[in-house]
């Protein structure tokens, strides 16, 4: 098992874009589910 070490550095950025994928991947989902429940808002929480 390799951990880099970049003085925490990489650790931080990873989290980051992990971060940042996640919360894309999300609203990507969410706009995908409005698409294709036309009751909109309301049908994202169905």
């Amino acid at each position: 098992m390799q951990i880099e070490n970049d003085g925490g550095v990489s650790v931080n950025n990873k989290l980051l874009k992990n971060l940042v994928f996640g919360v894309v991947l999300l609203i990507a989902v969410l706009i995908v589910k409005k698409l294709w429940l036309p009751d909109g808002i309301l049908g994202i929480f169905k």
